[in-house]
């Protein structure tokens, strides 16, 4: 896998003095790379509040959740390894060096510039879907190919949906589990055609405006379901706001035609 090897590289030809940041929307793997690293170099994976020695990995997962001052601290270990936290982000034990900090982060623009240039930034994008498939296999090795290609079409790219989907069908069948998770033949659900269903009444809208009409936060409309409708050219982005495409008209007006057909 291409992003492996370019972590892998990373780790083993450059200095601990410069942490490794995962950028990418949520569901691309960024946390299971970190796992996946920690273990292949035998490193114990902590938190930012767990007791931290030099045979472990930092992992700070939405680091854009943290403030100013407190990813001023994540610099301060980045810079002085040996000066390191120990029981969380004000306590700090001299004795140990820390291996190294891995930081993940949605948003990279929340992440403050002096903390990004002490850092190799690795961007994830969608998996295609060959790699959605081993994915599936690490977790169910023995589920059918019929059922891989089928969990990968419908996945968005997106490993945590693809898993998610792939747990509920090992327990009730793959039909039954994207019924039962409202998962259609694009790979959209049910929150992608509320939210299609939202701009057809209007010509343009705001992520406010959609954010307040859905009750889902702006961060999860922007960074979970707008991607993937713009990768299937359902939706345009403009200063005016958010609008529908000619695509994206004629798939959620077939859908309300249907259910509207389906209530008749």
């Amino acid at each position: 896998m291409e992003i492996e090897d370019r972590i892998d590289e990373i780790w083993e030809n450059t200095s601990s003095n410069k942490s490794l940041l995962f950028v990418g929307y949520s569901g691309l793997g960024k946390t299971y790379q970190a796992q996946r690293v920690a273990e292949k170099y035998g490193l114990a994976i902590k938190g930012v509040n767990d007791v931290i020695d030099r045979n472990c990995v930092l992992f700070i997962d939405e680091a854009q959740m943290y403030s100013v001052a407190e990813q001023q601290k994540f610099i301060n270990m980045i810079d002085n390894p040996i000066r390191h936290i120990s029981g969380g982000l004000g306590v700090f034990n001299l004795k140990k060096v820390l291996a190294r900090v891995i930081l993940a982060t949605t948003t990279l623009d929340k992440i403050i510039e002096p903390l990004q240039t002490r850092s190799y930034k690795i961007m994830f994008n969608f998996y295609d879907r060959d790699i959605i498939k081993d994915i599936i296999l690490r977790h169910y090795p023995k589920m059918p190919d019929k059922w891989l290609d089928d969990i990968a079409m419908r996945s968005k790219g997106n490993a945590r949906i693809a898993i998610n989907i792939a747990d509920v069908a090992n327990n009730i069948g793959l039909e039954k589990a994207f019924q039962l998770l409202k998962i259609d033949e694009l790979g959209l659900e049910e929150e992608d055609r509320y939210y299609l269903a939202t701009l057809f009444k209007r010509e343009y809208a705001s992520v406010n405006t959609i954010s307040t009409l859905l009750g889902y936060s702006k961060e999860a409309i922007i960074q979970v379901i707008e991607p993937y409708l713009q990768r299937l050219n359902f939706i345009n982005i403009t200063s005016r706001g958010r609008s529908l495409t000619q695509e994206g008209k004629d798939y959620i007006l077939n859908f309300l035609n249907n259910m509207g057909n389906k209530n008749d």
